[in-house]
């Protein structure tokens, strides 16, 4: 018996926690050295019958309990004469040192504490704690700075939307003045050298205007808020209103511009669409010296895919990817236009935003198609197309009413359709319009409105007025304005946009089609 007391007793001592050992009576019957080590306390203190209370007492001045176990549930658990599950708490010295100590009972009713030092793990938990916390805070810190960086760049992307369209009207009105004083100056008998220096002027004025569009296309869609109003739209429409805007450029190329006739409805952004196909069609017109261009549609499943041929010089294959970024031209020397090369990117970036797949298949020196595919929306309308007009139709005697708040724009367009022939109402409002209409009891043969930079629905507005009062006359919206919701409203209204600075053939052939469809 003494050998094997003096085994446990070594067995205790070799252990890293500390153990002490209580009879049924609660009172001490065994220990090892190092729970006097843990404990502060000499052993001397440790004496074989001890009791538990005594004890405890002695060291309630040096531990305190951290978890939710006090030190009377402790002296309950010690006191329960029934059977006692396993006790476990953790106590902290005043040190700093902490113990996690468990509590069973013995088969003969004594029982063992045994006191485990955790005081590392616990500084571990605490530093993890404090870095995590530090790093949350860090994190909520730079999400702040984030939303505040982010807020800052939509204010600034907003800013400069608003005064890419404020500077842009405030430059196209002058420079729509300044095309058609050009246009009325090339009616005159001009010497050939004064004849060439008023067509390149015109050449220039015309890239400005390309580029100045452009720019104000690519601003609105890399800002991401140009809002997007997906509903039926009229592809034929649309196909007829740009034939009537691209048809004069073709044939000032020699090229034949044909389109074909659609009377499906698609499921897109009347606006965006518009612009897509503008730039497609633009496009092919630029770059194609002789020859034709088509446009026509294919059925593809329950979508209908647009397609865009052209007789053109075709397009390496070195430089597929390379089209749709933005300012890049594949032969700047071979480009008969001055464009900043940015019109595929906006057909690929408007294309993304309407999630409308695209594509292009070309040959050398033989042409190109470019396409894109939009689903097909209900059934095909049944309004027939008006008759396109025969170039050189006369205007004398068509009776237009001009609406234009600048005055500069108001007497260039005047002079230059006065010079056609053409008899002008112009006015500087819809109030004024009205008055004078009412005056002399007339109805106008067309209309050309302009609308305000800040508010292009206002012209829509007073179209319907108009039309409310005197039919469904031909009608053209003067404009810089090309924000998506404005066109896709002149699409519904059977409205085409005649965008700043006006071009003289495409002012023609409106007034030719006034007089056509009247």
């Amino acid at each position: 018996m003494d050998d094997h007391t003096a085994l446990i007793r070594a067995t205790l001592d070799h252990i890293h926690q500390g153990v002490c050992i209580f009879n049924k009576e609660n009172r001490l019957v065994g220990w090892n050295q190092q729970v006097a080590n843990m404990l502060s306390l000499k052993l001397t203190q440790f004496r074989v019958g001890a009791d538990f209370d005594f004890l405890f007492r002695r060291l309630q001045d040096e531990l305190r309990i951290q978890s939710g176990t006090s030190p009377a549930s402790v002296l309950a658990w010690v006191e329960d004469r029934g059977p006692r599950p396993p006790l476990r708490f953790e106590v902290r010295q005043r040190q700093g040192r902490v113990f996690d100590i468990f509590a069973q009972e013995m088969p003969d009713r004594g029982f063992v504490i045994s006191f485990t030092d955790v005081t590392a793990e616990r500084r571990a938990a605490a530093a993890l704690r404090a870095a995590n916390d530090l790093l949350e805070a860090r994190v909520e810190a730079r999400t702040a700075e984030i939303a505040v960086a982010l807020a800052d760049a939509e204010r600034a992307n907003a800013s400069k939307s608003r005064f890419v369209a404020a500077a842009s009207h405030d430059l196209l009105q002058p420079l729509s003045a300044a095309k058609l004083y050009c246009a009325s100056l090339a009616d005159d008998t001009l010497a050939p050298a004064q004849t060439e220096i008023l067509s390149k002027a015109l050449n220039a004025l015309n890239s400005v205007e390309d580029i100045i569009g452009a720019l104000m296309d690519i601003s609105q869609l890399e800002t991401g808020n140009a809002p997007v109003r997906v509903g039926a739209v009229d592809l034929g429409r649309v196909l007829r209103q740009l034939g009537d805007e691209l048809h004069p450029a073709a044939r000032a190329k020699g090229l034949d511009l044909r389109i074909r006739p659609s009377h499906a409805l698609v499921q897109t952004d009347a606006s965006y669409l518009r612009r897509i196909l503008q730039n497609l069609i633009g496009n092919a017109i630029r770059y194609t010296r002789t020859g034709r261009v088509l446009v026509g549609t294919r059925t593809d499943g329950d979508a209908l895919r647009i397609e865009v041929w052209d007789t053109g010089p075709g397009i390496p294959l070195a430089e597929h990817e390379n089209i749709y970024k933005e300012f890049h031209r594949i032969d700047p020397a071979a480009n008969t236009g001055n464009g900043l090369g940015l019109g595929l990117a906006i057909v690929e970036r408007a294309c993304a935003l309407l999630d409308h797949p695209h594509g292009m298949h070309t040959r050398l020196g033989r042409g190109t198609c470019f396409h894109l595919t939009v689903p097909r929306a209900g059934l095909p309308p049944r309004d027939a197309a008006l008759p396109a007009p025969e170039p050189g139709t006369d205007l004398a005697g068509l009776i237009v009413l001009l609406v234009e708040a600048d005055s500069q724009t108001r007497r260039a367009l005047s002079g230059l359709m006065e010079r056609w022939g053409v008899e002008v109402l112009d006015v500087a409002s819809g109030t004024e319009a009205a008055a004078l209409l009412a005056e002399i009891d007339l109805v106008p043969d067309a209309m050309l409105i302009d609308a305000p930079v800040d508010d292009g629905h206002a012209g829509l507005a007073l179209i319907a007025r108009l039309r409310a009062q005197f039919g469904q006359v031909p009608c053209r919206m003067l404009t810089a304005d090309c924000t998506p919701g404005l066109g896709a409203d002149c699409v519904l209204m059977d409205v085409s946009l005649l965008l700043e600075p006006v071009d003289p053939a495409a002012l023609a052939f409106f007034l030719a089609s006034a007089r056509v469809s009247g």
